[in-house]
């Protein structure tokens, strides 16, 4: 690889990877140092091995369905994939963007992000928001919610409708 090259694909804190398109079977060529770091993945590793024979059937699968559609449509795909990590389940959110080097030579280049802190934190929030809305729809006190801007009522509860006779 050139230095150019190596510099900016190792500078970066995105796990990046390259695949390069072999008669419709997708190749890993290269991947940094932050990629190898959360993967556990190196390019030894990795060089000249397909998707599929990194990645298992289910999952490889997945992936050179992406890798097809970035192809087609000449765009950036996204999407997100579950990893087991060092007996961890990491969620990683992965972009493929096609390159066209010549109609003969095709790469797709490949980041992946760590998101399962943020997938986390969202079911936390999502479980707090189910057990508030509960607590607030089947409490038997009159609760309202009001716009502490505006002074309006956003909302009421069950109670507090039958208590004030409005719906």
């Amino acid at each position: 690889m050139n230095n150019e090259f190596d510099i900016l694909f190792n500078s970066t804190q995105d796990a990046l990877f390259l695949l390069k398109v072999c008669d419709e079977k997708f190749q890993y060529v290269f991947n940094n140092a932050a990629h190898e770091e959360l993967t556990g993945l190196s390019t030894d590793f990795l060089f000249g091995k397909t998707v599929r024979e990194v990645l298992g059937d289910t999952l490889g699968e997945k992936n050179e369905r992406f890798c097809r559609e970035c192809l087609l449509t000449k765009k950036t795909v996204m999407f997100e994939e579950d990893f087991i990590f060092k007996g961890e389940k990491l969620v990683l959110m992965t972009k493929l963007s096609p390159f066209f080097k010549s109609s003969k030579e095709v790469y797709i280049v490949g980041s992946r992000v760590d998101i399962t802190h943020l997938k986390n934190s969202l079911e936390k929030s999502r479980q707090m928001a189910e057990k508030f809305n509960a607590m607030f729809e089947h409490h038997t006190a009159a609760m309202i919610l009001i716009d502490p801007e505006t002074g309006l009522i956003i909302d009421a509860n069950p109670s507090a409708s039958e208590f004030y006779g409005y719906s």
